[in-house]
């Protein structure tokens, strides 16, 4: 019996189906950090690297010490002890780095506290930083006026009281609301807080930058120079567009400390604006610049009458008694710099200074090691007259009436006949200049060209020796120009590209205030 085998089909067991994983939903970028960080970072940046030479400027005006009898010119005036505090929190623009960013963290917390009040809804998060925006236009509206002849401690206490009042109606609308929950609000949609503030940043920006230029580079190359970063200064005036007499004054105290004054004392454009300065005693931009000026030029007695006059005038400032302390150690008066020495001692953060000049008052001959100094002394005066027989200011009055001094008063003399534009004074200059053997610059040839085409003085380029090709640019410069002759403004336009740097340049187009012509009729003053 055969058997026949039956196929039994073999079922597989269903495979086992891994359960799909669960997608997670994707999580929300968190602005809100993301905004206040951003803001921080753009407000360090603004009061540390565009902004932040003004802001130590402005703290070597706020003098502080804790004694009360030395701070009683500023208490006795409304306010004065509220002043007072905020001048030690200026301290911190000791440094532009700490400064920077201790101011950036206040203003910051402000926007944070605008925030906790408001509870900003999602798509508005960011405009609280318009505030801290608009404290800084605020400041930098008030350019040099924020220290000069003014309270220099606004620029703490400001954002520092409008934070402290914040802080309080944060906490009483924190009580206010206890209990009541925040709905949370769903982050979509165009972002118009972000955008509100990065206009505002961007103008705070542009504003400083552009408008305000003159004010960051007077104050960068004054605190240059108390460093005596000579070519530091000097690249700053090159960078500026319209240079104000501040910018120019320091341009050339730094062209004379690296003996290029008479070479490119002309290469910065000429044509001042209006420096924005509040008119409170009549010595305005002068006032900024004058005691450094003098000093610079070796007249350190006019120097140290001008900065004591300030301290009189406004009250005692960290730079303008450091001044005095020098002007006191070249003038050998050991008391008198041994007083404003300890003055300095007591206040926070200018020991070094002290160890620095102090022991020159025992050891004169550390004032020959010292190359500020040790320059400035090539350059005191050896006529004995008083102040009051020069032109003011009296720096340019001295070196144009100068008729004794050393080889190196020959430099800012004829610096001085040139920015004047007096060139016969300039010819007795060069005279002595040829007999000692020293160089005659570019610049001098040029404008002994410009003496020699006028009436009675054609012999002057022959006389001199002035270079033929010199003779063949002015007369290339008077072909240019002949078209504008009469629109000063377009003459200076459309020939400053060319021509800017040459005394051809200057002499025709530009500080025609500044003609010692004109100023004879003005009291003698010389622009």
């Amino acid at each position: 019996m055969s058997h026949k085998k039956t196929y039994k089909p073999q079922h597989k067991a269903p495979a086992k189906q891994t359960p799909a994983k669960a997608v997670k939903p994707k999580k929300p970028f968190c602005w809100n950090p993301f905004i206040k960080i951003s803001g921080f970072v753009l407000l360090f940046v603004f009061c540390t690297f565009v902004y932040g030479d003004v802001f130590v400027r402005a703290q070597q005006d706020a003098f502080v010490m804790s004694d009360a009898m030395s701070m009683k010119f500023l208490t006795d005036t409304p306010l004065g002890h509220l002043f007072w505090f905020g001048r030690y929190l200026m301290i911190v623009f000791k440094s532009k780095w700490v400064g920077g960013l201790i101011l950036s963290a206040l203003l910051t917390a402000i926007a944070c506290q605008l925030d906790a009040i408001f509870r900003i809804p999602a798509r508005w998060r960011g405009i609280a930083f318009l505030l801290p925006i608009a404290i800084m236009a605020y400041i930098v509206e008030m350019g040099t006026n924020l220290y000069y002849k003014a309270e220099p401690s606004r620029l703490m206490l400001i954002p520092f009281i409008t934070l402290v009042v914040l802080f309080v109606v944060t906490q009483i609308m924190r009580f206010i609301r206890r209990g009541k929950e925040q709905s949370a609000a769903k982050e979509k949609g165009l972002r118009i807080g972000i955008l509100l503030a990065v206009a505002g940043f961007a103008g705070l920006y542009a504003d400083a930058m552009y408008r305000h230029q003159n004010d960051i580079l007077g104050a960068k190359m004054q605190n240059k120079m108390m460093e005596q970063d000579w070519e530091g200064m000097i690249d700053d005036a090159m960078s500026a567009r319209r240079p104000t007499r501040i910018v120019a004054a320091y341009h050339a105290i730094a062209l004379l400390r690296t003996d290029q004054l008479l070479d490119r004392l002309f290469e910065i454009p000429y044509d001042y604006p209006d420096a924005g300065l509040k008119k409170v005693d009549g010595s305005e931009e002068y006032g900024l610049l004058q005691a450094d000026c003098d000093f610079s030029a070796g007249l350190v007695q006019p120097a140290y009458h001008y900065a004591f006059e300030r301290i009189v005038m406004d009250g005692p400032t960290t730079r303008n008694l450091k001044r005095c302390v020098l002007c006191a150690i070249l003038t050998g008066e050991k008391e008198l710099a041994e007083k404003y020495l300890n003055i300095l001692k007591h206040v926070p953060f200018e020991q070094a200074f002290v160890d620095r000049y102090e022991p020159m008052l025992n050891n004169p001959k550390l004032i020959d090691e010292d190359l500020e100094l040790a320059s400035v002394k090539k350059f005191l005066p050896k006529e004995d007259l008083f102040e009051q027989n020069y032109r003011q200011p009296v720096f340019l009055g001295y070196n144009l009436g100068v008729n004794k001094g050393a080889d190196e008063t020959l430099i800012t003399s004829a610096a001085a006949c040139l920015y004047s534009k007096d060139l016969v004074a300039l010819l007795p200059r060069i005279n002595f200049m040829m007999q000692k053997g020293m160089p005659i610059s570019q610049t001098m040839q040029e404008a002994l060209a410009c003496l020699a085409i006028k009436e009675g003085y054609q012999d002057v380029a022959k006389q001199f020796g002035v270079n033929q090709m010199i003779m063949a640019n002015l007369q290339a410069f008077i072909m240019a120009a002949r078209p504008y002759t009469k629109d000063k403004p377009a003459l200076r336009a459309n020939l400053k590209q060319d021509w800017l740097g040459t005394y051809f340049y200057y002499y025709f187009c530009e500080n025609n205030e500044g003609n010692v012509a004109n100023n004879n009729k003005d009291k003698g003053q010389v622009n």
